[in-house]
């Protein structure tokens, strides 16, 4: 991109749509959410700002559109006005040219840009066996009848899948077009695609709270 921030194609929306469809299984470690470093400009002479324009940076559309309906339902409960660029706009992928169209549309002050990489994770497969028997009626006398052979029964393999993801947040001042603040998130262990992008953008749209970047 010549005037944002020019992402090469993220393992994003493969993490997320493995998340999705394995899922969480009960000995999988609690996730964690934090704030692991924060970039912002000396002076933000535009801010707070009241509407913003959220645009997921990933290989997948359907990725980003998660991803940018987080942050605006996010942001709105923060009384921002918050458009996603997957659904407000006609084109196809996020270019500069498309952007602006969107911008000048909505009227926007801000533009948020989101992108993402795994920065590791852990697959563990399960078989657990004896904990469940199926009973078989020996028959014969009534004696018999109340006695019974048990049979172990294993239960179907399973996998624990825990991921850890990094999403950066830049953030973009229409006026100047230039990048105003920056957010490095982090993820721990996390174990479906909506606990990460609900986590991760209540801890973004919380810093930009609180770092002035919206009221």
């Amino acid at each position: 991109m010549s005037r944002y921030r020019d992402y090469g194609a993220s393992p994003l929306a493969g993490l997320l749509v493995c998340l999705l469809a394995l899922g969480a299984c009960s000995g999988a470690p609690v996730s964690k959410t934090t704030i692991d470093r924060v970039r912002a400009a000396p002076s933000m002479p535009n801010a707070p700002y009241a509407n913003i324009v959220v645009v997921g940076i990933t290989p997948s559309r359907n990725t980003a559109r998660e991803l940018e309906e987080g942050l605006t339902t996010e942001l709105r409960a923060h009384n921002v006005t918050a458009h996603s660029f997957v659904k407000q706009s006609p084109a196809k992928s996020p270019t500069p040219d498309a952007i602006d169209e969107l911008v000048a549309k909505t009227g926007a002050t801000g533009i948020l840009l989101i992108s993402g990489r795994l920065a590791g994770a852990k697959l563990e497969e399960h078989t657990v066996q004896g904990e469940d028997a199926e009973a078989e009626v020996i028959g014969g006398s009534l004696l018999n009848f109340f006695r019974y052979e048990y049979e172990n029964v294993s239960r179907p393999t399973y996998t624990d899948i825990t991921m850890d993801v990094v999403l950066v947040s830049d953030f973009y001042d229409v006026q100047s077009s230039k990048r105003i603040h920056t957010v490095d998130s982090a993820t721990k262990h996390g174990t479906t695609s909506y606990e990460v992008i609900v986590a991760q953008s209540k801890q973004i749209v919380g810093r930009l709270k609180k770092d002035g970047v919206i009221r």
